[in-house]
This record gives structure tokens, sequence and C-alpha cells, in this order.
């Protein structure tokens, strides 16, 4: 799938679930007792009371946000679906198409995993780990920072601070200082409007500790051959947080030895920037919670393989290229 962003804040890529979302997810009764965690790696920390206590903080706001995410997914919208979300995949002429999401396999699957998570969290925990004195990861400063003791504890290297160091092009490192600067105020204030189908806020407005302390990775900035070939601006005002997944706070191996493959978390892209055309062998999904304030705004873009608005050009063993028509007046100016 090929698809253009333009959105401020959205996550990709959240009491026990009511009846109907766990049918809908072909979940087992028996799936949801006792199930078996294994991590992906252990989490042997110990810690003292004090600290403790800021790691169950930043777990419960992970569950909170784990649950909400899935009982989006398994709610209905409009008449379209039976307890499931509406899902548009293609935006080309003669309209969108769209799709019930939890028709999907890998989607029952992930909410299946997510159930199984927060109906048994005290088993889960062993694999929760805050990931202090990871230097890969950032936090924000501003409002969010000073709401957040568990980031303060944590204290990971802000984005200001990591702009300022990384190896990049000058004109991304400016996007990115300015992208720090304005972070915590993309992330929080009335501008955030949840999806009707959240029973809960799971903003940063509401979840400050984990926002402030997820562990975010400005994952375009620094130099490399795939990074070269974005826009300056997308490389410093982009920035990817996971609260479950491989590389996120929750790593789990497998669950009842079925391996856990899901990566959800969040995602902050700075208005007026354009996140380049690009391809995914591997389904992403995003719920957006901000509206996009650009002059001149191109919303999105997205076609399937195989739509007759994508032509192959060229392709061999390295690369394959494509020529695409938008279908979108003056989309070269947007």
């Amino acid at each position: 799938m090929f698809a253009k962003k333009l959105l401020a804040a959205s996550f990709s890529l959240i009491s026990v679930a009511a009846t109907a979302s766990v049918e809908t997810a072909n979940i087992h009764p028996d799936d949801l007792k006792n199930p078996e965690f294994v991590c992906l790696d252990p989490v042997t920390t110990k810690y003292s009371a004090k600290e403790q206590k800021l790691v169950d903080t930043l777990w419960q706001e992970s569950l909170v946000y784990l649950r909400n995410y899935a009982d989006a997914l398994t709610t209905s919208t409009n008449g379209d679906c039976l307890n499931s979300d509406v899902a548009i995949y293609e935006t080309t002429a003669p309209g969108f198409s769209k799709m019930c999401i939890m028709e999907k396999e890998d989607m029952k699957k992930m909410v299946k995993h997510i159930y199984q998570i927060v109906n048994n969290p005290d088993a889960a925990k062993k694999c929760f780990d805050p990931r202090k004195g990871d230097k890969s990861l950032t936090m924000p400063t501003g409002t969010l920072l000073s709401k957040s003791p568990v980031a303060k504890w944590l204290d990971r290297t802000t984005m200001t601070e990591f702009f300022n160091r990384v190896k990049t092009t000058k004109k991304a490192r400016e996007h990115g200082k300015l992208f720090a600067k304005n972070f915590s105020k993309m992330a929080t204030g009335s501008d955030i409007v949840m999806p009707k189908n959240f029973k809960q806020d799971v903003s940063a407005n509401a979840l400050p500790n984990l926002w402030a302390s997820v562990g975010w990775s400005p994952m375009y900035a620094a130099n490399s051959d795939r990074n070269k070939r974005n826009f300056d601006d997308i490389r410093g005002g982009y920035a990817y947080a996971e609260v479950l997944g491989h590389w996120g706070l929750l790593r789990i191996d497998t669950i009842n030895k079925e391996k856990v493959g899901a990566e959800v978390g969040m995602v902050v892209q700075q208005v007026d920037t354009f996140y380049p055309y690009h391809n995914h062998a591997i389904s992403e999904a995003y719920y957006t919670i901000r509206q996009p304030a650009c002059a001149n705004q191109f919303k999105s873009f997205a076609v399937r393989e195989g739509n007759s608005l994508l032509k192959t050009i060229a392709k061999d063993q390295k690369q394959h290229e494509v020529e695409l028509d938008t279908n979108f007046h003056n989309e070269q100016t947007a």
C-alpha cells in the first residue's frame, strides 16, 4: 500500500472487554484464562518502593491505552460492520474503499493478544520494562515533562538534546529543534479529539506519563542511505513510540506459544510536512486524534497493488519503480 499522511498526532501501529468484542475477535473464553506469557527479554531489574510506584503508574497508563485501542477496533461506528470499526484502504476514484477492520486475521490475532494482556495484567507485567537507561530513546520537554514524575525519573535524552547532536543535515536539524520545542503543544490541548468509538481519552491529555515516558524515536533524523531519500522537514518533524512490540515497553515473544508480532504505539508528525510515498509489506492502521492544519491540505493517498492508477515503470532485483496518479488536483503543490 502506498500512503501519504498529514497529521499532527496519531496512533498507528491500545474492566474486561465487552463480550461482543471478544466474540468478533474469535477469542474463546479459555484464551483469557491464565495465558502463558513468554517475554522477548526477561525483565530482571529490581526497583525501590518509590521507583516501583513510578513503574506501576506507567504500566497502568499503558494498559488503559491498549484496552481502549482494542475496544475501539471492535466497536461499530456505522451499520456497515458488526462489532468492528471501518478502515479506509484506498482513497482513489471513484471513491474511498473501506473494509470492516476486524475481518482481517492479523487484526483478530492482535486484538486477542491485547485482551489476553489486559485481562491478565499481573502475568503480562513480567514482560514490561520502562527501559530506563536506554540511550536510543528520547523524551519531550515542556508541559509533558513537567507533568510526568515518571519521565523525570527515567531521565531520557530530550528531543532537543537529540537534534543538537545527531548527525543529520543542517535543515533537518533546524526542523527537528522546532519539532522538539513544540512537541508538547502538538500532543496536548483542546485540538486533540478522540474518535467517537474510544471509551476513554488515551491522548497525552489523559495519559501524560505514558506519552512523556514511552520512549520516542525520531527514526528518520540520522544520516543513512534510507533517510537521505526523505525530505528534511519530515526527517526533523516525525517521531514514533511503541507501547507494545519488540521495540516497546511491553515486549512479549509469545502468548500461549503464539508469536506476538504486532507493534502498537503512537506517531507525532509536524503539520505542513509531507510524508513521502512509500509501500508496506505489513499492514498499518492509524487513528488520527488531532486534525491537520495545513493551508493547502492533501490529507492522504492510499492504493493497493494492482490498482489501475499504479503502473510499473521498471523492476529488477534491487528496486521496483512505479508511476502513480493521485487523482488529486494540483497534488504537486500540496
